[in-house]
C-alpha cells in the first residue's frame, strides 16, 4: 500500500463516520481507533498519532460546536487541521534571491536519491531564475559527474575535477561559476551513512570552508519513521536548513517519514514522488493533507496548465462538469492531458477524482495513452459523439481498424466511462472553483 492508498483510507473512514448510526460519542471513538489504525500502518509515529488522536476526541466532545455544525464535521475538521500540523504548518521556501549568486550545498546518505534531485530542482530553478550551474564533489561513486550531465540540459553544466578533493572541487567550481554570472549553484556530494566519520567531517569541512546560503539534506521516504533519527543526526553535524523528502510515490510510509522529519523542526521544502525528472514540487502542508484526502488541489493544477500552455477552456470544464463528455472531447484533450505530465500525478489534483478511481488507474492510462490515440482514430465521427452506439459488431471493428484487440477496445471504453462518471460528479463548488482560478488566470 502506497502513500495513495494511505489517502483512499482516511477519506473511507470519514465517509463511514459521517454515516454510522451511532450516537456521536461512540462514532468519534469508532473514527479515532480507525485513524489511528490507519496512520499507524503508515508508519507514523505511535505517541504522535495518540496525541492526534487525542485532539480530535477532545474538540469533537468537550468543545463548544459552531451554529450549523456538528460533532461530527468538528471532528473531521480537526482531523485536516491536525494532519497539517504533523506535517509543519506551514509552506517553507528555499531562501533563493535574485542580484546575487546563491549557494545550495546537498547532503543525505547514500540511496537516498540525493544526486537525482540535485538534477530535479537544478532544472526547476533553472526555469525560475536561470544560470544555474552544478558542481559534483562526489569523489567516491564513479561517474556521478557523469550521472548528473546525463539528466541534465546542455545550458546547465556540471563542473568535477576528479584530480582534487571535494573541498578543492567546491571551491574552484563556486570561484568559477559566480566569475560567469551564475545565480544559482547547487553542490552535490558523496552518499554518507550518518555513523561514517570520516564521510560526516567532510561534510563539515565543506560547509564551513564554503559557507552555502543554505544546506539541504536529502530524505528517502521509504524509511518512514526512521527519518527521524537520520535528519536529526545530520542537523547535529551541520547546519541543515530544509530538508527534500523523496519516493513518496513508492512507499505507504511517507506520511511516517514527513511526519518525522517535521518534528525535527527542519522545513520540508521539495517531495518527489516519480522517475521523470519534472516530478518534484513544492511541499505545501495544508495542499498536500487536502489531495491526501481526496480534495484536490486547484492551484496546483492551474498552475501545470499554465507552465505547459494547455487550451482547456471554460466551455471544456463545463462540458465535464456537465456530463457531456464525448469521446470526441476525451480524444481531442488527450494530447493536452500528455502536457500536464503523468496522468497518476493529474488525477490528484482534482477534488474527488483520486479517491473515486482505482489506484492504477493513472499509470494504466499513462501506458495505454498511445494505444488509445490509435483506438480512437479508428472510430467514426459519429461514434466518438456518442459513444453510447458503441456496442459488440462495432467494437470488433475498431479493434480489426486499430490492429488491437477487442479487449484493449473495451478497456478504453471503460476507462472513458468511468472518467465521465468522476468527472461529472465532481462538487459544483468545486468547478465555480476552478472556473473562478481559470478567469483570473486569463484562460
Amino acid at each position: 500500500m502506497v502513500l495513495k492508498e494511505v489517502g483512499i483510507s482516511l477519506n473511507k473512514a470519514v465517509r463511514r463516520f459521517l454515516g454510522l448510526p451511532l450516537p456521536d460519542e461512540k462514532a468519534v471513538n469508532e473514527f479515532i481507533k480507525d485513524v489511528q489504525r490507519i496512520l499507524i500502518k503508515a508508519d507514523v509515529n505511535v505517541e504522535l498519532v495518540y496525541k492526534l488522536t487525542s485532539r480530535i476526541r477532545e474538540k469533537s466532545l468537550k468543545a463548544e460546536v459552531p451554529i450549523g455544525f456538528s460533532r461530527r464535521d468538528v471532528a473531521v475538521k480537526t482531523l485536516y487541521e491536525e494532519l497539517i500540523n504533523l506535517l509543519g504548518e506551514k509552506r517553507r521556501k528555499l531562501p533563493i534571491r535574485s542580484g546575487r549568486v546563491n549557494t545550495l550545498l546537498f547532503v543525505g546518505i547514500e540511496g537516498s536519491g540525493k544526486t537525482t534531485v540535485v538534477a530535479k530542482l537544478a532544472r526547476l530553478l533553472d526555469k525560475q531564475y536561470g544560470k544555474v550551474g552544478v558542481i559534483s564533489t562526489d569523489t567516491i561513486r564513479p561517474a556521478s559527474n557523469i550521472q548528473l550531465e546525463q539528466m541534465l540540459p546542455e545550458n546547465i553544466p556540471v563542473y568535477f575535477d576528479p584530480k582534487k578533493n571535494p573541498v578543492e572541487i567546491a571551491i574552484d567550481g563556486i570561484k568559477k561559476y559566480k566569475s560567469e554570472g551564475y545565480n544559482v549553484i547547487l553542490i552535490d556530494t558523496a552518499g554518507r551513512h550518518r555513523n561514517e566519520k570520516e564521510l560526516i567531517n567532510e561534510m563539515i569541512e565543506l560547509e564551513r570552508t564554503i559557507k552555502p546560503d543554505i544546506v539541504i539534506l536529502v530524505v528517502d521516504a521509504t524509511i518512514g519513521q526512521a527519518a527521524y533519527a537520520q535528519a536529526k543526526a545530520f542537523s547535529d553535524a551541520t547546519n541543515v536548513g530544509a530538508v527534500i523528502v523523496t519516493k513518496l510515490d513508492s512507499t505507504a510510509k511517507g506520511g511516517g517519514a514527513l511526519s518525522a522529519v517535521a518534528v525535527t523542526g527542519a522545513p520540508i521544502v521539495y517531495v518527489t514522488s516519480g522517475e521523470s525528472l519534472e516530478d518534484i514540487e513544492e511541499f505545501d502542508p495544508q495542499r498536500f493533507v487536502s489531495r491526501l484526502l481526496g480534495m484536490g488541489d486547484i492551484e496546483e493544477l492551474v498552475k501545470k496548465m499554465e507552465e505547459a500552455s494547455v487550451e482547456i477552456t471554460p466551455e471544456d470544464i463545463r462540458k465535464i462538469a456537465s456530463g457531456k463528455f464525448t469521446l470526441l472531447d476525451f480524444k481531442n484533450q488527450i494530447d493536452q492531458l500528455g502536457k500536464l505530465g503523468p496522468l497518476s500525478k493529474l488525477i490528484d489534483l482534482i477534488p474527488g477524482f483520486s479517491v473515486n478511481l482505482p489506484s492504477e488507474f493513472g499509470y494504466q492510462a499513462q501506458d495505454k495513452m498511445k494505444k488509445w490515440e490509435v483506438i480512437l482514430k479508428s472510430m467514426t465521427k459519429e461514434e466518438l459523439e456518442n459513444p453510447e452506439l458503441i456496442k459488440r459488431t462495432r467494437i470488433v471493428r475498431i479493434a480489426k481498424g486499430s490492429g488491437v484487440t477487442v479487449r484493449d477496445v473495451k478497456e478504453l471504453l471503460k476507462a472513458y466511462h468511468t472518467m465521465k462518471k468522476t468527472l461529472s460528479s465532481m462538487g459544483r463548488r468545486d468547478m465555480k472553483k476552478l472556473m473562478k482560478k481559470l478567469r483570473m488566470k486569463g484562460m
